[in-house]
């Protein structure tokens, strides 16, 4: 899928936990994947490479692709999200009597940012693995380098990207209606508040 639409969807599934740390962890997660072609464009633009010679050759090549395996591991993501898992669970369960939080609680506090980060990532590249054909990333990396080439592209019309980007169009709109339902009643709350106080 486009980056926009994985982050939208890791927001709008991951970053609904109270701390805003877990809606930063969600969309940071969902770009990460994809944060290995950064360098690759800019190092394109600073050699002068077209856009045909980036895909079909440098792309292709190292360091680029061992990157985009790492970036693209599933237990690498699972690893991220079970440790904020972990630290989620710590976060709860070392609130006092009060509710407040505890010194010991303050890395534990990160456990959301942790868990909606590796999720998030997780999701995408659980995206991915479904919609990349002939440009299929080593989901499995550093267990193995096999790649699944689906039958489904998300960009390639020779791959059924016709059929598929209608899908990820409702994706992102649906992303986008939970994450602005989500923000303005939170709005209409803290107003309520105010106006009753």
């Amino acid at each position: 899928m486009l980056t926009p639409t994985h982050a939208l969807l890791g927001m709008a599934v991951f970053g609904r936990t109270p701390p805003r740390r877990a809606l930063l962890g969600a969309l940071i997660g969902a770009l990460l994947p994809d944060a290995f072609m950064v360098p690759l464009l800019v190092y394109a633009a600073a050699n002068g490479m077209s856009g045909s010679a980036v895909w079909d050759d440098l792309y292709w090549q190292e360091p680029w692709q061992t990157m985009g395996a790492v970036s693209n591991s599933v237990f690498l993501w699972a690893l991220v999200a079970a440790i904020g898992w972990r630290y989620q669970a710590r976060l709860a369960a070392s609130a006092d009597d009060t509710g407040r939080l505890t010194q010991r609680s303050s890395v534990a506090a990160w456990g959301p940012f942790l868990f909606a980060l590796g999720a998030s990532a997780f999701v995408h590249v659980s995206f991915d693995f479904l919609v990349h054909a002939d440009d299929a990333h080593r989901h499995f990396w550093p267990v193995s380098n096999w790649r699944f080439e689906s039958p489904v592209s998300y960009w390639d019309t020779d791959h059924y990207a016709r059929w598929f980007m209608p899908v990820e169009a409702m994706i992102a709109l649906s992303s986008i209606v939970v994450l602005v339902r989500r923000s303005s009643i939170k709005r209409r709350l803290r107003r309520a508040f105010r106006l009753s106080g």
